[in-house]
């Protein structure tokens, strides 16, 4: 078992505030990874983050004074590689292991640290950028938060599967009959299939409540495939709620509509649905077929008429066996503990070589041909 004094540092993204306000899933995962270690006997955590965070009984090194999501910033990629090449500097004296949360850039600035780096992905390895960095830099140490994520880019050097953590203590539960009602929680972006959902909800003669931000790139989707829909009568759409708020709807539904067009690494808004024992309607792709239990949790489709002829069989889903089944792959200790054996083995690696900074080194260049 890892040391309990181990020192371990967290780098984190500056989108965002630690714990979001709103929307921020890989702030949100990072307040509770956070929340996980301190519950699990961890007290030596370093986060390099905004001056404007603050978790109590953590100590927050930070170069930048507030997230950037939410307001114009000139030059924020400059700013970016400062507050990394800042944490990494840091790093050096104030940790014994860095697990990096800020995507593929850390990985550049890696060699200049003796302190061991390893990176969860978040689905990073989808991306052609990413995962041409992965790649590059395959032999250092990652953390995947599925199987399903190692497709992307699956030579790299998988230390663990480690899923993203839910709070269950911020999930309200009731066993008492649900509403009648579908949401659909999440980006408005077309790889979430907010029309699949809007479909559905039609076939079934259902409401259906959607909420989460609308992204610059998705505007035009939301506007051609989504807004002519919204009538308050039988769609609705409630804005980029909070997640408390989001959580109620949640938690009252008849289920959660998950049916997605892309190869998600996770799917936050699945979990925490299952968290609220709400049963899920999910494809098969990406990681849901490692959430989402056939029967027990939700069910599995490959269309929207399949949904549809299914649909009798969430009555007969227990919510309370949702929730368990949801407990027992993603409670907050749980997690903690995943990540601790991770940590451990990536430590006893880099320890045991007599020239730690050997393993840092890149294999061959590659052609860009």
């Amino acid at each position: 078992m890892l040391d309990k004094k181990t020192r371990i540092g967290l780098l984190a993204p500056i989108n965002w505030s630690i714990p979001p306000v709103s929307y921020g899933p890989w702030e949100q995962d990072i307040a509770d990874i956070i929340t996980g270690l301190k519950q699990i006997g961890y007290h030596n955590i370093v986060l390099f983050a905004t001056k404007e965070t603050y978790i109590p009984g953590v100590k927050t090194i930070a170069i930048i004074d507030k997230p950037f999501g939410d307001r114009d910033v000139r030059g924020q990629h400059a700013w970016e590689l400062i507050h990394i090449a800042h944490a990494m500097k840091m790093a050096e004296n104030e940790v014994d292991i860095l697990n990096n949360h800020f995507n593929y850039m850390p990985l550049l600035f890696s060699e200049f640290t003796s302190k061991p780096v390893v990176t969860t992905l978040h689905g990073c390895g989808a991306e052609e950028t990413p995962s041409e960095a992965f790649r590059y830099y395959r032999h250092l140490p990652y953390i995947s938060i599925s199987d399903a994520e190692r497709k992307n880019v699956p030579e790299l050097n998988y230390v663990a599967t480690v899923y993203n953590p839910i709070n269950f203590d911020q999930f309200s539960f009731s066993p008492v009959k649900p509403g009648e009602y579908l949401v659909t929680m999440g980006r408005m972006h077309p790889n979430k299939g907010i029309h699949n959902s809007i479909a559905l909800a039609k076939a079934l003669n259902k409401p259906l409540y959607l909420a989460g931000p609308i992204q610059p790139e998705s505007q035009s989707y939301f506007d051609t495939r989504v807004a002519p829909f919204i009538d308050n009568k039988q769609i609705f759409y409630l804005g980029n709620i909070s997640s408390s708020e989001v959580h109620s709807w949640v938690s009252r539904a008849k289920a959660f509509v998950g049916m997605i067009e892309w190869d998600e690494p996770f799917g936050r808004s699945i979990a925490e649905s299952m968290a609220c024992g709400t049963p899920v309607i999910a494809t098969p792709m990406g990681a849901h077929s490692e959430l989402v239990r056939d029967g027990i949790s939700g069910i599995i489709v490959k269309s929207v008429e399949e949904a549809t002829k299914r649909f009798h069989e969430i009555e007969s889903i227990d919510r309370e066996k949702c929730r368990v089944a949801a407990e027992r792959l993603y409670s907050i200790p749980r997690v903690a503990h995943s990540l601790v054996n991770a940590f451990e083995k990536v430590l006893e690696e880099h320890t045991s070589l007599a020239h730690p900074f050997t393993y840092y080194e890149t294999s061959t260049a590659r052609s860009l041909e």
